[in-house]
């Protein structure tokens, strides 16, 4: 849902929003009474992030809500108009080590189809006033978690030095647990002009096979919603990733993950939030790449290409078509999101950067447990890897 004129005058009339009341939204009639609110605050927020809006958010809890409790909090002023947001849930990982922590995450940030930039909902230039309220939602909670592990927080986030300091005040051993570089394309005015700052050899290489793969198989760039429906493109873009991946390899293949992602892409190809190009070949569909536009940013999610056409490099043609399709829609950045592949560093050679905050409660035996287990499995591995190392250099 878009702010009204009215929304976006009544956040451009005050500098800083005022005393706050912080509430902790815990049920779907509550979270559901949120959605008006919702995008007007997304929309003002410094982060882009199409995973923060509320088709995402909202689908996620459809899919997931079985498996976790509700507990947003929401920072309301004297008015009572929703100011910041902290989407999170409680429950236990129930596929990985900590399957006997209870985790305050992110809301959509577990599960198979997990946000890649999650962030607090708050306005740009607001967020001394109304970050650290939210925050308080650590305290008010202290009783329900084990753990607070907060992925996928960008760098850059106005929310994120208000974020570590209450961390470390909430717990213990906070810090910064992982950090994951996403390779950033600052769009030019055109593909060509785009082209002419990879090296050389990059683009000889692909225009020959763009040329040999056009005039043996016929090759055109489409776009879904305009050259085909785009549930049967969508489809066809899950066959050839499965080509490539197994469910066990890839998330985005397993049934959860595409239940989110088929309805999100059921909504948003028709209203631009989603952007599915494909090249099609005598073959058929034979490379799609599919992301998300936010805000002027494109956030590329996953591509699939056809394995027998795998010597015109057609992977790599694919995303090429998916940069020029989003510098023809005047849109300013392109992001690969996580995950270092060499296709990336070919494609960009400037990065950004994710965070994964946690910390354990100071009183809580599993949490202690957890601790302790983890500290001893890496001095284990620590020891195992010098020992490794030794032996390699008596050889």
């Amino acid at each position: 849902m878009m702010p009204t004129t009215a929304s976006k005058a009544a956040f451009r009339q005050a500098a800083n929003p005022g005393p706050l009341r912080l509430e902790i939204v815990e049920s779907d009639e509550e979270f559901d009474a949120l959605q008006p609110e919702w995008d007007a605050l997304v929309d003002r927020m410094a982060t882009r992030s199409p995973f923060l809006r509320w088709d995402w958010m909202r689908t996620w809890w459809d899919i997931h809500s079985g498996e976790f409790d509700l507990c947003i909090a929401v920072a309301r002023d004297v008015g009572g108009r929703a100011v910041g947001i902290a989407p999170f849930v409680l429950g236990y990982d129930r596929e990985g080590s900590r399957s006997h922590v209870k985790q305050l995450i992110f809301l959509a940030g577990g599960g198979v189809a997990q946000g890649e930039r999650m962030d607090f909902i708050v306005p740009t230039g607001w967020e001394m006033a109304v970050t650290p309220d939210l925050c308080a939602a650590f305290e008010i909670l202290e009783n329900r978690w084990d753990c607070i592990r907060l992925n996928h927080i960008p760098e850059e986030s106005p929310n994120l030095p208000f974020i570590r300091r209450a961390m470390e005040q909430a717990g213990l051993s906070a810090g910064v647990l992982n950090q994951s570089d996403c390779r950033l394309i600052q769009l030019p005015s055109s593909w060509e002009e785009y082209a002419a700052q990879r090296p050389g050899d990059w683009r000889r290489n692909l225009e020959r096979n763009w040329r040999q793969v056009v005039r043996d198989h016929g090759a055109r760039k489409c776009v879904a919603g305009r050259d085909a429906a785009p549930m049967e493109v969508f489809d066809r873009l899950g066959d050839l990733h499965e080509r490539r991946y197994s469910r066990r390899e890839s998330l985005f293949i397993q049934p959860d993950a595409w239940r989110l992602h088929r309805k999100i892409a059921e909504k948003w190809i028709w209203t631009g939030q989603a952007v599915l190009t494909y090249i099609e070949t005598n073959l058929g569909i034979s490379a799609a790449v599919y992301g998300f536009v936010e805000r002027g940013e494109f956030f590329m999610f996953q591509l699939g290409w056809d394995p027998a056409l795998a010597r015109y490099s057609l992977g790599r043609w694919a995303v090429n078509w998916s940069i020029e399709h989003c510098i023809d829609h005047h849109l300013e950045t392109y992001d690969l999101l996580p995950g270092e592949f060499r296709y990336k560093s070919e494609l960009s050679d400037e990065t950004r950067r994710l965070l994964d905050l946690e910390t354990f409660h100071s009183a809580n035996a599993n949490a202690s447990l957890f601790r302790r287990m983890r500290d001893v499995r890496r001095r284990c591995h620590h020891q195992l890897s010098k020992l490794t190392a030794g032996i390699r250099s008596r050889k």
